[in-house]
């Protein structure tokens, strides 16, 4: 059981992220594109523009005393965090 904790915590961290308003057009797409009756949602940017934008691997982690530079920007409070301080820290804003 010790085991699943890691596992069970990446999956809360990336689900958390995932239901995010910013997302919810892109959640809406998958239903549409699947071929239901739904209207199709307007334009949206997906998980991976939000999250890992192109400018994220120059900056630093905003985490207070780290060094180590981000890798992800947390939809949540939108700051730039390593996987250190994202993953194993587990972010929780």
């Amino acid at each position: 059981m010790f085991s699943c904790d890691p596992t069970l915590k990446l999956i809360s961290l990336v689900w958390r992220q995932l239901c995010h308003p910013k997302l919810r057009d892109w959640a809406r797409y998958a239903w549409h594109a699947s071929g239901y009756n739904c209207p199709r949602p307007p334009h949206f940017s997906t998980p991976s523009q939000l999250m890992f934008p192109h400018d994220v691997v120059t900056r630093d982690c905003d985490k207070t005393g780290c060094t180590f530079t981000s890798f992800i920007v947390c939809l949540h409070c939108e700051k730039h965090y390593c996987f250190k301080c994202f993953v194993i820290c587990y972010h929780k804003c």
